[in-house]
């Protein structure tokens, strides 16, 4: 085996025999410098037969986590010192393997799957998209907003299902899908498939164990698992309708620390844990049990001190006096309560609309809200806008549509958002002034009175004087003199983002029909690919506004 020319004088027989009749233990024996060196010439080898490579792969990496080569090795090997193969069971054996080392090299491992998310085998696009999956999925839960977990997990998500779709029976992949969703549902409040969900899991574990090709599944699912399958035991808790609290406190004892066992098996798992009790565990225990404290109080005193379900009642009496904790539950659960029952509102404004409450509990301050969110507003009808663009972009359909079918779209979600709409209606005067002209979406108050004019437009450069022509006739139009309007762009440009800086330019020049006062951004759409913004213009001594959304559809 010192000799590597020797051993490429073999034939293929003799060299599978080789890696299969106890490989790993001869080449433990042998001086491991000079065994780390036959290996890597193996495998670096393009001349070499692929299989005999994946085995030399194989076992330097049982040395690797034997500990017997060094980390430092490996990632030279898989990084530094690799050479692209079009072989797909090598490349995808060198992703996974990869993974492995990402804590070390977490920057130089992502930019891999990154380049390899585009190869041209479906069976690596799948396997950098899977672990761009699991890459998103550690990010996620190491970060302390909210907002921010949202978005890795999101991303996670999508990139699972990406990897589910590149090839068939990915069902590593397809198990992700389900435990992600989970996760961003228990956050968003929303658990009404959450059982369904968690028996799918089990199943997809057991089709993994039956069809893996080494019998095993990974540790990381498994954890997951029975992380989750233990906070859907805890999320049924309702203290109130106890019969026998003794046991229920113990069983719920038993559930929590079954999270928290997680903890101590690997880093994801870790933080997947830490994340639950933290974001949705302690909260639910706040709203659960801050009318408990008596119950808590007996179970204690009848506990032995040096037990487990003492160290937890202890626990759970501080979170249920939490005031802090209790506050910032009640909150959360009524943001979420607001955005099922508006889905059209614009998460962000309901979430500061909330904050602006002094007391969360105050029925009358909820009855104001309701009426806020439910009211024929401007502000509703704009994120009731922003609302169906996401759903536009969403929907693969109307990338290549006509303008008429995209605004027929957006016309129809209007209308299930509450606001009376009609599409193409022929009403006020043509730009010329002599007949009457056709606008894109005229939305009208219940009484039928005029609302808003809505003007859409496809965009794929700056065509300034067509967009002229749009800009005017809104104008012309509106007849009444209405507070706000709307110009709607589907835009295909290849580079949205200086589309829109050149778009805010040119509106900011052009003349209008009214006097143009000035430029605002709209806050509160955090969106790359959504873009709002309004120009003030003086109409006869009054204010009225023009807002201006791009979608990018490229």
């Amino acid at each position: 085996m010192n000799d590597k020319n020797e051993f490429q004088t073999w034939s293929i027989m003799d060299k599978f025999k080789f890696f299969d009749n106890n490989c790993i233990d001869g080449l433990i024996k042998q001086e491991i410098k000079t065994t780390q060196k036959f290996l890597i010439e193996i495998i670096l080898n393009s001349n070499e037969n692929l299989n005999i490579r994946k085995k030399s792969l194989e076992n330097f990496m049982i040395l690797v986590k034997l500990q017997k080569i060094k980390k430092r090795v490996a990632l030279n090997l898989l990084l530094d010192d690799w050479i692209d193969t079009d072989d797909v069971f090598l490349e995808t054996l060198r992703l996974k393997n990869l993974f492995l080392f990402y804590e070390d090299e977490s920057e130089e491992i992502e930019e891999v799957y990154y380049n390899l998310v585009k190869h041209k085998e479906y069976e690596v696009k799948s396997e950098s998209a899977y672990h761009l999956g699991l890459v998103y999925l550690f990010k996620a839960n190491v970060m302390v907003d909210k907002v921010e977990y949202l978005t890795c997990l999101t991303r996670s998500l999508e990139y699972f299902k990406n990897s589910s779709d590149y090839i068939e029976n990915r069902v590593d992949s397809d198990f992700f899908i389900i435990t992600v969703t989970n996760l961003i549902n228990i956050i968003k409040g929303k658990e009404i498939d959450f059982e369904q969900n968690i028996r799918t899991t089990a199943q997809l574990l057991w089709q993994q164990h039956l069809f893996t090709l080494d019998e095993t599944v990974s540790p990381l699912q498994v954890g997951l698992y029975r992380t989750l399958c233990a906070f859907g035991k805890i999320k049924l808790i309702r203290p109130k309708d106890w019969l026998d609290y003794r046991k229920e406190f113990n069983d719920l004892c038993y559930y929590f620390y079954e999270i928290k066992n997680q903890e101590i098996k690997n880093n994801i798992t870790k933080n997947i844990s830490e994340n639950l009790i933290r974001r949705s565990i302690e909260p639910l225990f706040a709203l659960n049990f801050n009318a408990e404290i008596c119950k808590i109080n007996k179970r204690i005193n009848e506990v032995e001190k040096e037990s487990k379900e003492y160290d937890f009642l202890l626990y759970l009496r501080g979170i249920a006096t939490d005031s802090k904790i209790n506050e910032n539950a009640s909150t959360d659960l009524i943001v979420n309560k607001f955005i099922d029952t508006f889905p059209n509102i614009e998460k962000k404004r309901i979430e500061n609309e909330v904050k602006k409450i002094n007391e969360v509990h105050d029925t009358q301050s909820m009855m104001h809200l309701f009426e806020v969110f439910s009211e024929y507003s401007y502000e509703n009808l704009l994120d009731s806008m922003i609302s169906s663009c996401i759903n536009m972009q969403g929907n693969q359909i109307y990338r290549n549509a006509t303008e008429n079918e995209r605004n027929t779209f957006i016309g129809s979600l209007l209308e299930m958002a509450g606001f009376n709409n009609k599409d193409q209606t022929l009403w006020g005067k043509s730009r010329a002034g002599k007949t009457s002209g056709e606008i894109d979406l005229f939305v009208k108050k219940k009484n039928s009175e005029p609302f808003s004019i809505i003007e859409a437009l496809n965009l794929d450069s700056l065509n300034k004087s067509y967009l002229e022509l749009h800009l005017d006739k809104i104008f012309t139009y509106d007849t009444t003199g209405l507070k706000c309007n709307f110009i709607l762009v589907y835009s295909t440009s290849k580079k949205f983002s200086d589309f829109w800086k050149r778009y805010v330019e040119f509106i900011q020049k052009h003349n209008y029909p009214y006097s143009f006062l000035r430029y605002e951004e709209v806050d509160g759409y955090d969106y790359t690919d959504i873009r709002v913004c309004k120009t003030i213009h003086q109409r006869k001594g009054k204010e009225v506004y023009l807002f201006h959304i791009l979608v990018d559809l490229y």
